[in-house]
C-alpha cells in the first residue's frame, strides 16, 4: 500500500563526516506532493552531552587503529606462513 504514494527514491552517494561516520542521504519523492522532508530542529548540546560525543569518536578512533593493526599483523603473519611454505 504504501509502494502506491511513492513515485521516486534517490539514493545518493555515501560519504563520511567529521567524525568518520559513515552518512548517506535519501530522498523519496511522494506522488502528488514531491520531495518532503521532515522538519528536523537542530537542538544544543549541553556539556554532558559535548564530552559524551567526544568520548564515543576517541572510543571508535581506539577500535579502528587496534582493528588496523590486528589484520595488518594478521595479513603479515598469514604472508609469512605462505613464504615458508612455498621455499
Amino acid at each position: 500500500m504504501l509502494n502506491e504514494f511513492i513515485h521516486q527514491i534517490f539514493v545518493h552517494k555515501a560519504e563520511k563526516n567529521e567524525w568518520g561516520e559513515r552518512v548517506q542521504v535519501i530522498d523519496i519523492h511522494f506522488n502528488f506532493i514531491g520531495n518532503f522532508k521532515l522538519p528536523i530542529a537542530e537542538k544544543e548540546l549541553t556539556a554532558e552531552e559535548i564530552e559524551a560525543v567526544e568520548r564515543e569518536r576517541l572510543r571508535l578512533q581506539k577500535q579502528r587503529e587496534y582493528s588496523r593493526r590486528y589484520h595488518a599483523k594478521q595479513r603479515a603473519e598469514k604472508a609469512q606462513s605462505q613464504a615458508e611454505g612455498s621455499a
